[in-house]
């Protein structure tokens, strides 16, 4: 039930609900009670488990989720040192936080009265400015803006008096900490502006550094990522919840449904590999777009692909008479025949979209489909356990040979031919190479790899959020790092 649960959450958005349901399935299989041996989980389930496991371990975005806030979070804050982040709410709500997502000082603050729309750290990340917002219960002044400064120790306000005529939601420090930049209305015809810490404004010229203000309609990040937050395209005026992400070094863009209603906030990391996004649901979301994919688990590298030495696989790519094997391949050509380590089984890869099993005596043990333009390579790994498969859509697959299921997927995502494909001796990496002569390593991970992968994953969530239901707050406690 938990693995279909996962399958179901993840096909809907990449969360971490679909990750824990994922780990409690595979921590069951796990943990079989011993005086149950004679009624052991079919051996299928484990690999059904595994694959689950490893597509959702590998395509999980949200890393972690802060949850304090009653109102909506409108104002992010990062501090300089990536050590802190500040959040604030429409109630006046101020909360603190380290990036494993713990809550500083056991609880939020109250702010002034009204609501707070924006804070920043200064460099030294001993204070914080907020641009605090209310109503003028006069009505002479319609809002009042106040620019405040807090003493993060003693968590004391110190207003910085900038006048009636400041209109502003949105302040960053400079790098010096001596300085403020604000961002105003577009009704006030300095939209920008600039104050030293005495609420004296100062010329643009003046200010020291680039301010970087935590805009929700397109943010960029230090290393040239870019996001985006396009409307909903058929409820514009209810709901803002995806964010798409532009990696230069990456061939296609990442869109994430993230689950808020509106994002009203998001800011990059320092390192540009996470974004923190904030909504009126007053959840923050941490999105991490590095740990668990391409870096992480694969290499890519060029290589004079003439000079490739693989393993010694008894492989025949002649034309083969394809009637030997029609009781598999309906149609098509054969592009490839080979023999397991043992000499007892053989795969054939065909044109048709197929991979089939045969054992010598021409007996079909299994057909696995799942490429519509062609399977054009098929390797045993070293032990002969596994099956990998390749086809013209760049994916790999492994097969578990005894189970006959699919217990992993690789996507290469660049538009170049498979030319070959082969595990390496030890069996724990698989290579791709295309005819852009670049080589594609992927991990091998097994079933204990994947459950501390996923657990490494979300520890930070399991310990500091005060929403873990109870049943999964130890989840991971006998998983070692």
């Amino acid at each position: 039930a938990d693995r279909q649960a996962a399958e179901a959450k993840f096909g809907f958005y990449p969360d971490l609900e679909a990750l824990l349901a994922s780990l409690r399935a595979a921590k069951s299989i796990q943990d079989w009670p011993g005086y149950l041996s004679l009624f052991k989980p079919d051996p299928k389930l484990k690999i059904q488990v595994t694959k689950t496991l490893h597509k959702v371990a590998y395509g999980v975005r949200e890393r972690n989720r802060l949850e304090k806030h009653q109102g909506t979070v409108i104002g992010l804050g990062i501090s300089p040192d990536d050590s802190r982040i500040a959040s604030v709410d429409n109630t006046g709500i101020i909360c603190l936080w380290d990036r494993s997502g713990k809550l500083l000082n056991d609880d939020c603050f109250q702010g002034p009265e009204g609501w707070v729309e924006s804070a920043s750290f200064n460099p030294d990340v001993s204070s914080l400015a907020t641009i605090n917002t209310s109503i003028d219960s006069s009505g002479a002044l319609g809002r009042i803006y106040t620019l405040a400064l807090w003493n993060l120790e003693t968590q004391e306000q110190v207003e910085v008096n900038l006048g009636s005529k400041f209109r502003g939601w949105d302040v960053v420090f400079s790098q010096d900490g001596e300085q403020l930049a604000t961002r105003g209305s577009r009704n006030d015809t300095r939209f920008f502006r600039y104050w030293d810490l005495s609420g004296q404004e100062i010329s643009e010229n003046q200010f020291k550094g680039e301010p970087q203000f935590s805009m929700v309609d397109k943010i960029y990040s230090s290393d040239g990522n870019i996001a985006t937050f396009p409307e909903h395209k058929r409820f514009p005026s209810y709901y803002k919840n995806t964010l798409v992400l532009d990696n230069p070094s990456e061939p296609s863009d990442i869109t994430i449904e993230t689950n808020h209603t509106w994002i009203e906030r998001a800011v990059f990391s320092l390192d540009g590999q996470q974004l923190i996004t904030a909504g009126r649901d007053g959840i923050i979301r941490i999105w991490d777009f590095k740990s668990n994919q391409v870096s992480d688990s694969s290499h890519n590298f060029k290589v004079d692909t003439s000079k490739l030495s693989w393993s010694s696989d008894e492989v025949s790519k002649d034309p083969i008479d394809t009637s030997l094997f029609s009781e598999c391949h309906s149609a098509g050509i054969i592009d490839e025949v080979i023999f397991s380590p043992d000499n007892k089984l053989r795969a054939t890869a065909a044109r048709d979209g197929t991979v089939c099993l045969w054992n010598l005596d021409g007996k079909k043990l299994a057909k696995f489909k799942g490429y519509a333009n062609g399977a054009m390579d098929v390797r045993f790994s070293p032990d002969g356990k596994l099956l990998a498969t390749a086809g013209l859509d760049r994916i790999a697959k492994l097969w578990d040979v005894e189970t006959k299921e699919q217990v992993a997927e690789f996507n290469a995502q660049d538009e170049y031919r498979v030319l070959d494909l082969n595990f390496s001796r030890d069996g724990k990496q698989l290579a791709m190479v295309a005819n852009d002569k670049i080589v594609r390593l992927w991990k091998i991970e097994s079933f204990d790899d994947l459950m501390m992968r996923g657990c490494n994953w979300v520890r930070d969530y399991l310990k500091n959020n005060p929403n873990v239901e109870k049943s999964d707050r130890h989840l991971c406690d006998n998983l070692n790092k």
